[in-house]
């Protein structure tokens, strides 16, 4: 029963699946059915870009030892049944994931997708900020918000101690409205900060739901992080539906390669909603400076809460500039609204040439290290 040498030299032309039977009776074989009666069967599934390859047996109980080794030994080599699988550097897409590639073979073939994931070379990044201990929204002065929260607790307070109390915690921001700075706050003095309002709160009886309302920052788990240039990464466009997705515009590439670009993520109750582009350029007096080009965020529940995430992201970006050296940080007139006078000065973008939306536009200078 050695029905893969029966084959012989001949070569079979697939797309994906081929059948080999064998049977005893040449008489039972038509083209225009399976046979019924076989000795054995064998189903070849090859492998494709998102599917393992597969070896399915049918056959007689007595020949089932027989023809396991025949299959092994005629898969041998580069084609054996060890070596079907998925390869290649989509490997660990997921569900998601395989979505977003199929879409975006509407700008890519196959070949330039495959040679993009090959050659990327992400890093690990530790840069991660938590709106509302690490950063807060860029121009808010946050020692007056909690002091208009602590002073609305007076007005509910029913005894003398809870007045003193509230005092107390009013003099320590007054003293360290510093350690309130929104890009750069002392975490262990707003943490002390949150759980003295907590419990004042439940003293006071506020509810939960009505201090969250209170308090300077969203009612929802936000944190921006700086991208790795991973797989992850190239797909940011879908998560926020914006242009940069990779079925709508064929810029993804070009950025993730230019170490020039910078993204910082979104992530909204852990979930990828939206990203801040952010270039390296050479001002016109020589220094290097950061221009955030493009913010993008996902609409729907969402839109609400836009114009506090760009706060948020303008407050990341400086945090960014400040621990790495950079002297100024520019945003684009177009992405949000600023009461301070935009500036016409022409920036350099270093690196490789990508699209921009804005570099070219008015901007506001919204950090120097100079000030």
């Amino acid at each position: 029963m050695f029905f893969i040498k029966v084959l012989g030299d001949v070569r079979v032309h697939v797309k994906g699946r081929v059948q080999l039977i064998v049977v005893e009776d040449f008489s039972s074989v038509s083209l225009e059915r399976e046979p019924t009666s076989y000795l054995a069967r064998v189903s070849l599934s090859f492998p494709r870009l998102f599917r393992d390859g597969r070896v399915e047996l049918s056959v007689r109980d007595y020949l089932y030892a027989r023809a396991v080794v025949d299959v092994r030994r005629g898969l041998s080599g580069s084609l054996s049944i060890e070596s079907y699988g998925v390869r290649g550097p989509w490997r660990g897409l997921n569900g998601r994931q395989v979505g977003f590639l199929v879409r975006s073979l509407r700008n890519y073939s196959l070949e330039e997708l495959y040679s993009i994931f090959a050659s990327l070379n992400p890093s690990r990044s530790d840069f991660e900020l938590r709106a509302g201990l690490d950063i807060f929204e860029y121009g808010r002065d946050v020692a007056e918000v909690f002091l208009s929260v602590l002073g609305r607790f007076k007005g509910r307070a029913v005894c003398g101690r809870l007045n003193r109390a509230v005092s107390e915690v009013e003099a320590a921001v007054l003293g360290s409205r510093d350690k309130l700075n929104p890009i750069l706050p002392d975490r262990g003095f707003v943490e002390w900060l949150l759980e003295s309002i907590e419990h004042l709160s439940e003293w006071a009886r506020i509810d939960r739901s009505e201090l969250r309302r209170m308090l300077p920052f969203l009612d929802r788990s936000v944190v921006i992080r700086l991208w790795e240039r991973s797989m992850d990464d190239l797909f940011m466009g879908f998560y926020a539906g914006t242009c940069i997705a990779l079925d709508d515009r064929k810029v993804m590439h070009e950025y993730i390669f230019d170490p020039y670009t910078i993204f910082f993520r979104i992530y909204v109750n852990e979930k990828p909603i939206g990203h801040v582009k952010v270039f390296i350029c050479r001002d016109e007096d020589g220094e290097v400076v950061l221009h955030i080009d493009y913010i993008g965020l996902a609409g729907g529940k969402y839109r609400r809460l836009h114009d506090a995430l760009k706060l948020y992201s303008l407050s990341a970006v400086v945090r960014y500039a400040m621990s790495k050296g950079y002297r100024r940080v520019y945003v684009a007139r177009d992405i949000v609204q600023l009461p301070l006078k935009p500036v016409e000065n022409r920036l350099a973008k270093l690196g490789r040439h990508v699209y921009s939306q804005y570099l070219d536009s008015d901007k506001f200078l919204i950090w120097s290290s100079s000030t």
